[in-house]
C-alpha cells in the first residue's frame, strides 16, 4: 500500500508534472532514500496514478484531519479492482464465517478463483495473495505479526474520513460505492 511513500509523495509532489519529470525529480532529491532509479520510477508511476495532482492539492489542506492509512486504502481500492474485491468482498465473507482471522492459504485460494488468475503460476498467485493480505494489514483491516494469519478488525473511521471518501467517490464518478464502505465495516444502512 506504500503508506510512508505516499506521505512523502503528497508532501513533495507539489507540481503538476509528467510522471517522467516527477520521477527524475524524486530520484535526484532522494525522496525514497537510496531507492534505485527504476524503483523510484515505479513508485512515482503508481502514486501518480493513485493520487493525481488535484487529489494531492486537496489532501494537503485536509491531511491533518484524516487517517493516512485509510486514505491510501481507499485510493488503492479505487485504482485496483482485485484489491477492491479482496477488501470489499472476501474479507467481509471471512467476517461472516466461523473465525475472526484471515490467513494466507484462504487468500491464496481466493486469488486462484479469480478469473484474472486463470493462467497464473502458483508462485504468482501466492505472491499476490501475500501482497493483498499485507496491504489489508497496512490499511488496518486486520492485525498481527504472523505472515500467514491475521486477526480481522474493523478500523475506527471518523466523520472526516467518511466525508473524504464521499468526496473521492463523487470525483471519481463511482457508481458502486458499497465495497469501499463495507471494507471499513459500514453497512448499507449507514451509507444511505
Amino acid at each position: 500500500m506504500a503508506v510512508p511513500q505516499s506521505l512523502i509523495f503528497w508532501e513533495r509532489a507539489t507540481s503538476d508534472l509528467k510522471t517522467s519529470d516527477l520521477a527524475r525529480e524524486a530520484f535526484e532529491a532522494h525522496w525514497f532514500g537510496d531507492s534505485t532509479q527504476a524503483r523510484t520510477r515505479y513508485l512515482i508511476g503508481q502514486l501518480q496514478r493513485r493520487f493525481p495532482f488535484v487529489v494531492r492539492q486537496a489532501l494537503r489542506s485536509e491531511l491533518a484531519n484524516l487517517q493516512k492509512e485509510l486514505i491510501c486504502h481507499w485510493h488503492l481500492q479505487l485504482t485496483d479492482p482485485l484489491y477492491r474485491a479482496y477488501t470489499g468482498e472476501f474479507i467481509l465473507s471471512c467476517w461472516s464465517g466461523t473465525t475472526t482471522s484471515i490467513d494466507l492459504e484462504s487468500s491464496v485460494d481466493w486469488v486462484r478463483e479469480q478469473p484474472i488468475a486463470q493462467n497464473w503460476q502458483p508462485a504468482t498467485i501466492r505472491r499476490l495473495a501475500s501482497g493483498l493480505l499485507s496491504a489489508a494489514t497496512d490499511a488496518g483491516l486486520c492485525k498481527g505479526n504472523s505472515r500467514t494469519e491475521k486477526e480481522l478488525r474493523i478500523p475506527t473511521v471518523t466523520e472526516a474520513d467518511m466525508k473524504y471518501l464521499a468526496l473521492l467517490l463523487d470525483q471519481a464518478e463511482c457508481r458502486d460505492r458499497l465495497p469501499y464502505y463495507l471494507s471499513v465495516g459500514r453497512s448499507e444502512e449507514q451509507v444511505a
